[in-house]
């Protein structure tokens, strides 16, 4: 109110009568209006009403609705045609090449022994468990698992400045912003996409998160209590649209935990009856809700509507997603969802993949397509892709 009281000050100054009459009576009615006892209190009342935060749970439920219908309308510019076999394409011209670096300039290999040593080689081998150990977060970081140390590097000063041929670099211009050991050996680890000073490096049967400052050194660290109980952790992913919620995925449940209210005790616990986990992932649905699926080793895929902020506690999956015109269940292998299209990439043990679009409430696939290639022959076969991923 006192920026708009001076405005009309400078105003009557001008020396316009009619200006001073539209000054006298604004004021006048502000004075009117607004008692001085009801203008001193104001910031209590407003206070107590506690506005802000019920507009931050307002827009919290309005927003699953608007990126509902943005998501809509963005898919009908990125309808992808299912039906019958969709053949691989491959290209070298996907991406422009900067650098490339020799071998043995990020040093990826293990250098100690640690209990689940002997375990984890030999699911590596069978091809139950895949390392995954680079990740970039949206500001340029990249943090490279490597054997039981996480190494934080700079993206911008990796490729250098432009040129117009690629650069063949070693060992020596790679330095790193900082080198952390967790004392266990990595296998996945991610960055958070919405607070990137938040990576989730996760091990065969132990997980951190390591918090980093501007720097890329590591200001913190908070292990996550699994309780494992002889499961081996598969996968860990955080959860869609959220700072601090972690889903870890293992072979026997999955559990997601709210990191700023407890690292031992997660909200949900999902299991499923006489059958094993190889994967897991959210999908957003409606009203803020997501819907979780679970693809089991017998190639079932589980689904449960969940509400991240209630319903907790422990569940057993039973309810299934129907995949019409699949030609047979086969060992499942991994799971993939992609936000961008609302297609799912399922892959199984024996090399085939289907990529699906599923219903409304996710409880059916209606159309789908094999990923196939060809042969030296020309004949068509399974892709045997491992896993899919959106860049």
């Amino acid at each position: 109110m006192l920026p708009y009281h001076d405005d009309l000050e400078q105003v009557a100054d001008s020396g316009s009568d009619f200006e001073d009459d539209i000054s006298t009576d604004a004021d006048t009615y502000l004075k009117l209006s607004v008692p001085k006892g009801f203008s001193d209190g104001l910031p209590v009342f407003l206070k107590n009403l506690d506005i802000e935060v019920r507009m931050l749970e307002l827009c919290k439920k309005l927003l699953p609705t608007i990126l509902s219908q943005r998501e809509l309308n963005l898919l009908k510019d990125r309808k992808v045609l299912l039906g019958g076999d969709m053949l691989v394409s491959q290209a070298s011209d996907v991406f422009q090449l900067k650098k490339a670096f020799k071998s043995g300039s990020l040093d990826l290999k293990i250098k100690a022994d640690y209990p689940n040593s002997r375990e984890l080689k030999s699911h590596l081998a069978n091809g139950s468990l895949t390392k995954s150990l680079l990740t970039v977060s949206i500001r340029g970081k990249l943090a490279v698992g490597e054997g039981d140390k996480v190494a934080i590097f700079d993206v911008g000063q990796i490729i250098g400045q432009p040129s117009a041929a690629p650069i063949t670099a070693d060992k020596t211009n790679v330095k790193p912003l900082s080198r952390n050991i967790v004392r266990f050996e990595i296998v996945h680890l991610i960055f958070n996409p919405l607070q990137d000073h938040y990576l989730a490096v996760a091990g065969y049967g132990d997980c951190q998160v390591l918090t980093l400052n501007s720097r890329g050194e590591v200001t913190d660290r908070l292990a996550i209590e699994l309780a494992l109980q002889g499961a081996y952790i598969r996968r860990v992913e955080w959860v869609s649209g959220s700072q601090v919620q972690l889903m870890v995925v293992t072979n026997m449940f999955v559990k997601i935990y709210d990191l700023s209210q407890d690292n031992i005790s997660p909200l949900h616990y999902f299991t499923v009856a006489d059958d094993v986990i190889v994967d897991a992932t959210l999908v957003p649905s409606s009203m803020g809700k997501l819907v979780l699926l679970v693809l089991s080793e017998g190639g079932l895929l589980y689904r449960l509507n969940i509400v991240l902020a209630g319903d907790v506690g422990a569940k057993t999956l039973t309810d299934t997603v129907l995949v019409k015109d699949a030609v047979s269940m086969h060992k499942g292998l991994s799971l993939y969802f992609s936000s961008t299209y609302r297609l799912i990439f399922v892959s199984h043990q024996d090399g085939t993949t289907f990529i699906g679009r599923l219903d409304a409430d996710s409880s059916s696939v209606t159309e789908l397509s094999y990923v196939c290639e060809e042969d030296q022959d020309g004949k068509s076969k399974p892709a045997g892709l491992y896993r899919g991923e959106s860049l």
